[in-house]
């Protein structure tokens, strides 16, 4: 995946990071997970690159916060690693982050609501889809949950 195919913004930042071929990989899955989150904005630099991945939802006030990534080994330990291997980035200094505590609201409403992956639909009557499903399914779930 290359910057240019993400969703978000492309801004130059001065500097340059060159990540390791496989270290690469891991970066193009956690930008493609991360180009799905809704209600935050999050800015990330990587050197050279900033992307903003994320997506507010319609009338309300995204969590917003810039990740500086520092080292790209840092998405091969997140990938690997899970919620330790974030952690333990954040701490060998591989990422930083302007407002830490918006990421860690938006992985305590993924829990809350048991979302594992994305998309993962929420009805109002409690409902709750995981995955990608036919529009037609969404339909019938959006008219039962009235």
């Amino acid at each position: 995946m290359s910057d240019a195919s993400t969703t978000g913004t492309v801004l130059p930042v001065p500097g340059a990071i060159a990540p390791a071929r496989g270290d690469r990989w891991f970066r193009k899955r956690m930008l493609a997970l991360l180009e799905q989150l809704q209600g935050c904005e999050i800015s990330i630099e990587e050197g050279a690159t900033r992307l903003v991945v994320g997506r507010a939802l319609p009338g309300e006030e995204p969590l917003r916060c810039t990740v500086i990534v520092n080292d790209p080994a840092m998405y091969r330990m997140v990938a690997l690693g899970g919620s330790v291997g974030v952690g333990e980035a954040y701490m060998d200094g591989l990422w930083d982050c302007s407002d830490v505590t918006a990421l860690v609201r938006n992985r305590e409403f993924g829990g809350k609501h048991k979302i594992t992956g994305t998309p993962t639909l929420l009805f109002t009557d409690g409902t709750r889809v995981p995955g990608a499903i036919a529009p037609e399914r969404v339909e019938k779930l959006l008219a039962a949950a009235k």
